[in-house]
């Protein structure tokens, strides 16, 4: 009798040492989350195409009660795949993809939310939370518009000049994609995946009702922002053409 209470005292005792990974939905986690060391690099560089070789491993992870027990991986900004994940408690998981296992810490630092990734071979990178709300890819789309363009532009003076009034005085990019004050377009989109499409930084403009669509070259300069035409460099790949829009950031 004295042994069976010790094995069951021994027992409880394991049980609160070791987390217990359960399948359901833990809410704490809901959201997307971005690999911080890619967000540092796009922070500093301002430039989707000099960072696309810190996407790592994995660059975003998503939770959400669509998703339930699974969690959405996005390898290198274009594909994604769904894994089962069973959490533990308030603030851990595990999932295993691509047959290696990753456990999940969620925690803050300095009042940022973040999640910390473990796997095998040392492998550890931490994730920012971005947002809540948006479904697929889109929150992580939208972080990037806001801060690689997103906001308002006046037209140079001798890109006016040039255009003659067929430009309106002022053009915004919204971190939601939509872009205002370009005739004929109203929607953009941010390349963060690049294949071998052109070694340098390159959005599309589109019309979501006619679906015309035009690729276009970017720089970002302190508080100009020029875009370029494209036109084919061979087979594959496009290179910068004249000057399409030379804009200045409105303060």
């Amino acid at each position: 009798m004295i042994k069976l209470k010790k094995s069951l005292s021994v027992l409880v005792l394991i049980l609160l040492v070791i987390p217990v990974f359960a399948d359901f939905q833990n809410d704490a986690f809901n959201g997307h989350w971005l690999l911080k060391s890619y967000a540092d690099q796009l922070l500093l560089q301002k430039s989707t195409y000099e960072t696309q070789e810190r996407t790592g491993r994995m660059t975003e992870l998503v939770f959400s009660k669509t998703l339930k027990d699974t969690v959405w991986v996005c390898y290198n900004n274009s594909e994604g795949a769904k894994y089962r994940v069973k959490f533990s408690g308030n603030n851990k998981a595990v999932f295993e993809a691509m047959n290696e296992k990753y456990e999940l810490v969620l925690g803050e630092n300095s009042g940022t939310r973040q999640l910390t990734c473990k796997g095998k071979d040392g492998y550890e990178e931490i994730f920012i939370f971005v947002d809540t709300q948006e479904e697929g890819f889109a929150a992580v789309n939208k972080w990037v518009n806001f801060n690689m363009l997103s906001g308002g532009y006046a037209p140079s003076i001798e890109m006016g000049m040039r255009l003659r009034g067929e430009l309106n005085t002022s053009v915004w990019f919204k971190s939601d994609g939509t872009v205002m004050g370009i005739p004929g377009f109203d929607k953009y989109e941010i390349l963060t995946h690049f294949d071998d499409i052109a070694d340098f930084d390159v959005l599309k403009i589109y019309n979501s009702q006619s679906g015309k669509m035009e690729w276009l070259g970017w720089e970002a300069k302190s508080n100009r922002l020029i875009l370029y035409k494209l036109i084919p460099a061979d087979e594959y790949q496009f290179k910068k053409d004249e000057i399409f829009l030379q804009l200045e950031r409105k303060e």
